[in-house]
C-alpha cells in the first residue's frame, strides 16, 4: 500500500496514549489481544479529575488491544453512569458529535435482570439468557 501521498492525507491524525491509565494494574491477557484490570473500577475513570484523558487513553487502549476486562465488581456504577461513560468512550476518540448511543431493538426486553444496583433501563440489557437463545425458532 504504501505511505500516504499528499492526495490522500488522514482527516485527523490518529490518537495518542497519554500515559494517564499506567497508574493501574493490568495484564495482557495475550500478546494479540486483550487487556485484563484487576482492580480497577470505572466508577474512579469516570469521576476522576482528568477523567476525559483516562477514558480517552482507554479507548486508545480498546482500539489497540481489541477489547479491556475490568474484573472488579463494578456493581457500584449506576444505568446513568454507565451511559455516560459509554458515551464519552465514544465521543472522546472521534465518533462524530451527531451520533449518540446506539439501542438494539432486542435490549428492550421486560425480562432484563437488574443491575447490581437493583436499577433497570429500558436501554441497556443484563441479558437473563444466552444471546443464542434471542435466535432460536424452537
Amino acid at each position: 500500500m504504501g505511505s500516504l501521498t499528499q492526495n490522500h492525507r488522514l482527516k485527523r491524525e490518529p490518537l495518542k496514549y497519554s500515559g494517564s491509565l499506567d497508574h493501574l494494574e493490568f495484564i495482557e491477557v495475550s500478546p494479540i489481544i486483550g487487556r485484563e484490570y484487576k482492580t480497577a473500577k470505572i466508577k474512579d475513570i469516570l469521576h476522576a479529575e482528568n477523567s476525559e484523558q483516562q477514558i480517552r487513553d482507554l479507548a486508545i487502549i480498546i482500539s489497540e488491544r481489541g477489547v479491556c476486562f475490568f474484573r472488579a465488581p463494578q456493581d457500584d456504577l449506576t444505568v446513568d453512569e454507565q451511559k455516560r461513560f459509554t458515551d464519552l468512550l465514544g465521543k472522546l476518540s472521534g465518533r462524530p458529535s451527531e451520533n449518540g448511543l446506539h439501542v438494539h431493538p432486542l435490549y428492550r426486553d421486560k425480562d432484563n435482570i437488574p443491575m447490581g444496583n437493583g436499577e433497570t433501563d429500558e436501554n441497556m440489557c443484563v441479558a437473563p439468557r444466552s444471546p443464542t437463545s434471542y435466535y432460536c425458532r424452537c
